[in-house]
């Protein structure tokens, strides 16, 4: 099989973004209110991991663990600050009712608030059940007001596949651009992506 130089060029690029870590690439094109708020969503998971190695060890390292929760409430205290400015672009997994229901917003960061005491209660008594409160303060919140992107790839020939297979319209942009036998598509409809 002969490939042509261009064609191969753009396999090898496509190739490429497949190796490039999903966060890079979610985060890319992201600016203002909506990059300060993945930044801080960033910084969450590292305190989250942080929180199940400590949670995790044996013996729990309590130190670590209330390190974490500290930084996880720092965060809270900053959320309604940090969806002040309705700013939704593409790559934002902000949904408008964020802006469109503010007093359940305010709720459930107050939740999320409630459920990071409860935790740093478990750690001494409980370490096990320490990520499963947090996450039930993080899953509130996150089930009514974030989008979670995912797009459909369709090979001209085959069937689509739906899924979480790229982090963010962005990366789908990309791929479908180098990728010179894919179309894709975003949606659960398969609505045509806007490139």
């Amino acid at each position: 099989m002969i490939i042509k130089k261009k064609s191969a060029k753009s396999i090898a690029f496509a190739l490429t973004l497949l190796a490039v870590p999903t966060f890079v690439l979610a985060h890319a094109g992201a600016t203002g209110a909506t990059k300060e708020r993945m930044d801080a969503m960033a910084a969450t998971k590292d305190n989250l991991s942080a929180l199940r190695a400590a949670t995790a060890a044996d013996p729990v390292d309590r130190d670590r663990a209330h390190a974490a929760i500290n930084a996880l409430e720092r965060l809270a205290d900053q959320m309604p600050a940090l969806f002040e400015e309705r700013h939704l672009p593409m790559v934002s997994e902000a949904l408008p009712k964020i802006w469109d229901q503010p007093e359940q917003f305010a709720k459930e960061v107050r939740y999320f608030s409630v459920q990071l005491d409860v935790a740093r209660n478990q750690i001494a008594d409980d370490p096990q059940q320490v990520m499963r409160t947090v996450a039930a303060g993080c899953a509130s919140c996150h089930e009514k007001f974030r989008e979670k992107k995912t797009i459909s790839v369709k090979h001209r020939r085959g069937s689509a596949t739906k899924g979480s297979l790229f982090s963010s319209d962005l990366r789908s942009v990309l791929l479908c651009r180098f990728a010179g036998r894919l179309w894709c598509t975003s949606g659960a409809a398969g609505t045509p992506a806007k490139h």
